[in-house]
C-alpha cells in the first residue's frame, strides 16, 4: 500500500500542471486552503 502511495505521489508531481488545469473546471466547487484563510467555508455544503 505504501508503495502505491509513493507511485501516486510521483505520478501527481510529474503531471501536476495537467491536474491543476483539470481542477480549474471545478473552481467554484473546490476550496483551496492555501489560497483561502476562511476555514468557515469547510462547514458549508
Amino acid at each position: 500500500m505504501l508503495k502505491m502511495m509513493y507511485e501516486w505521489t510521483r505520478d501527481f508531481e510529474q503531471n501536476r500542471a495537467n491536474f491543476e488545469t483539470k481542477l480549474k473546471l471545478y473552481n467554484k466547487k473546490l476550496i483551496r486552503l492555501h489560497d483561502n484563510n476562511n476555514l468557515n467555508l469547510l462547514g458549508k455544503q
